[in-house]
């Protein structure tokens, strides 16, 4: 799974000791650094409230996950190339944590705002992932990858080569 081994900037929210992360030794760190580091790492730190994700990484906004779902809408048959380069679900997973962790107050708007990203969610990654089992079934070709995120690309490879085996399976026998 690249995506995971992809780094993204984030900045820490409390101070972390020394740790090691691929391998390579990394702190201590104090609040307010700035660094890059896996996803990997970072959905483990999220989960503690460690860091925060660079907004510029964090491309998360319901009206961005709108515009992407309207787009997918528009072109049933071919996958929208224009979402960033960055792990999508890892970053709306993260936006949805936040949040939750924000509806303490029990505001209503929190409340729905993490309902309605969750639902759009779910409506984008089925509309995608019948696009990526198509991509899957014809061929994986680059330009059909550079229409992916990094989890989808991982996924579309997984699949053209778990059909691959069956078929060659299927018709050897």
């Amino acid at each position: 799974m690249a995506f995971l081994n992809s780094g993204r900037r984030c900045r820490l929210t409390r101070a972390l000791g020394s740790i090691t992360i691929g391998g390579k030794d990394v702190g201590p760190l104090s609040p307010d650094t700035q660094t890059e580091l896996p996803n990997w790492a970072l959905n483990v730190l999220l989960l503690h409230n460690t860091v925060e994700l660079d907004p510029n990484d964090a491309f998360d906004s319901i009206q961005r996950l709108r515009n992407i779902f309207q787009q997918e809408r528009k072109h049933p048959r071919d996958l929208y190339g224009g979402i960033p380069p960055a792990p999508l679900y890892v970053a709306v997973a993260e936006k949805i944590r936040r949040l939750q962790r924000d509806r303490s107050a029990l505001d209503p708007r929190i409340l729905e705002e993490i309902d309605g990203i969750q639902r759009l969610t779910e409506s984008l990654s089925n509309t995608r992932l019948s696009k990526i089992l198509r991509a899957a079934r014809a061929g994986v070709t680059q330009e059909r990858l550079r229409q992916m995120t990094p989890e989808e690309k991982w996924l579309c490879k997984r699949i053209d080569r778990l059909v691959r085996e069956w078929s060659d399976g299927v018709l050897s026998t």
